[in-house]
């Protein structure tokens, strides 16, 4: 068999060869973008890991003085993708007990610390009253039951200007309506706790994460990220709701 003959074969081997090749660089690519776009909330010092979500899960909103915000939603593809007015004791809620006693929740990218809430300190703020109703998570026809309620969680107020995530909404309980509205509209996390720990019989309240709002310095850096992963073939999540960057705004 002469040079000629074998030179069809040698080619067809280096062609695959390049192609395996290419592709485990692309897969390695791939694994990497996902890494440095996992967003987890955890503990003091990245433990224990509370949530994990890719922040290609996030979507662009415009917030309040036109600033350019990443909205991710923690709760896709969790066991609450309804709005869980009742509670439901399971893995995406946090014990209230845990916080105040571990005092922090971290936000972790790409497993780099990024912020951290002080829950002695951070700002809570309850939604407010609307003659619909709609934006503090209770049931109307179930007010005599307990429920989660919702509320924005914010850095304090120096910390704000400059905060990466300046805003963490999350529901909080079980709590009865009335109990709910008759919270200040604005305290501190620890001052929550003192307040409704007591309610519903001594019942152990929990909080569950709802979304983050990131500020457009980040969010420019994920949009590049999501660029490149959506070019290899993962598509994008799209999210129809509106937020904006005071505390107020509906889940």
């Amino acid at each position: 068999m002469s040079g000629s003959d074998l030179a069809p074969f040698v080619a067809a081997v280096l062609r695959d060869s390049t192609v395996d090749k290419l592709k485990n660089e692309n897969d390695g690519l791939r694994e990497l973008l996902e890494e440095r776009l996992l967003l987890q909330i955890t503990g003091q010092d990245g433990a224990p890991i509370h949530y994990e979500i890719s922040m290609k899960n996030g979507t662009s909103k415009q917030g309040d003085n036109e600033r350019d915000l990443w909205v991710v939603n923690m709760m896709i593809g969790s066991n609450n993708k309804e709005e869980n007015t009742t509670f439901d004791d399971n893995n995406d809620v946090i014990p209230l007990d845990s916080i105040i006693i571990g005092k922090f929740l971290e936000i972790w990218v790409g497993g780099q610390f990024l912020q951290r809430f002080d829950f002695y300190t951070c700002r809570v703020r309850r939604m407010c009253f609307n003659m619909i109703g709609t934006n503090d998570g209770f049931d109307r026809n179930m007010k005599d039951v307990p429920q989660m309620g919702l509320i924005a969680i914010l850095p304090t107020l120096d910390a704000s200007i400059s905060s990466s995530v300046p805003i963490i909404y999350a529901k909080f309980g079980p709590i009865l309506f009335d109990e709910y509205h008759n919270l200040p509209q604005q305290l501190s996390m620890g001052d929550l706790y003192s307040l409704i720990r007591a309610s519903n019989n001594g019942t152990p309240k929990f909080l569950m994460v709802q979304k983050l709002l990131f500020r457009k310095t980040l969010r420019a850096l994920v949009t590049v990220a999501t660029t490149v992963i959506a070019a290899n073939g993962i598509e994008d999540e799209e999210d129809d709701d509106d937020d904006n960057d005071n505390g107020d705004a509906e889940l």
